[in-house]
């Protein structure tokens, strides 16, 4: 019976068994899901209401946001909390920094751009010392300071591996792939990637000095991959 009625209820849904299987398994590990996927998101937007009952039938809620002009869906859990926990603190602040740089400069920024462009632009934004803590967490012999040509090769796979994060859940698309080698990587934007325009607030609300970005990013999005950060060296 208990099967029968959710037949009925979700019998819209039901009615494309693949698709709905791959949208369900696509949004429950965690990806934001936006018309650059035009059938999963064609199938969102044509029943909101219907997958609004079935992800709280599971626990969950289903957010349908557009921040920063373009639309995309997430879930969160019971709690409300919709922070991807998995994401380690390096992937969280290289996002970050990303939807500044097209928050600020708007459309007169590329929507693709070079992984090597993002590397630049990171290196002349942020003080190597505020951002070897949360890229190199544990790796000997890196300069406090600055940046050396050596250590730019490591940082460059400490981005790369960021990056891929980013992919894994839609903040950002990543071509020709994802293991692409870091010179000829291209980083496109997705809708999702202006969520992280939460940590912004924050960070502008600072006054004390330089905002803590390690503790900006626990704050709003849990420590939950930061042991990942020392995959590449």
């Amino acid at each position: 019976m208990a099967d029968q009625a959710g037949q009925d209820r979700f019998g819209a849904l039901w009615r494309n068994p693949q698709k709905m299987q791959q949208l369900v398994q696509a949004m429950l590990s965690g990806k934001h899901i936006d018309y650059y996927i035009p059938e999963l998101f064609g199938f969102l937007e044509a029943h909101q209401e219907t997958w609004e009952a079935f992800f709280g039938y599971l626990g969950y809620r289903l957010h349908r946001r557009d921040l920063g002009g373009s639309t995309y869906y997430h879930l969160s859990n019971r709690s409300g909390d919709s922070k991807p926990k998995k994401l380690s603190q390096a992937a969280t602040v290289l996002g970050l920094f990303l939807s500044l740089q097209y928050a600020i400069e708007g459309p007169g920024l590329e929507d693709s751009l070079p992984a090597e462009t993002v590397f630049e632009r990171l290196r002349a934004t942020l003080p190597f010392g505020r951002v070897r803590p949360i890229f190199f967490q544990s790796s000997p012999g890196v300069s406090a300071k600055e940046l050396t040509e050596e250590q730019a090769e490591r940082f460059k796979a400490k981005i790369a591996t960021a990056l891929r994060e980013l992919a894994s859940y839609r903040f950002i698309e990543l071509s020709p792939s994802s293991r692409a080698p870091f010179d000829v990587l291209v980083v496109t934007k997705l809708p999702a990637l202006y969520r992280f325009l939460e940590l912004a607030r924050d960070l502008s609300a600072s006054t004390e000095g330089q905002p803590d970005l390690a503790a900006i990013v626990l704050k709003h999005w849990g420590d939950g991959a930061s042991g990942r950060d020392g995959e590449e060296e």
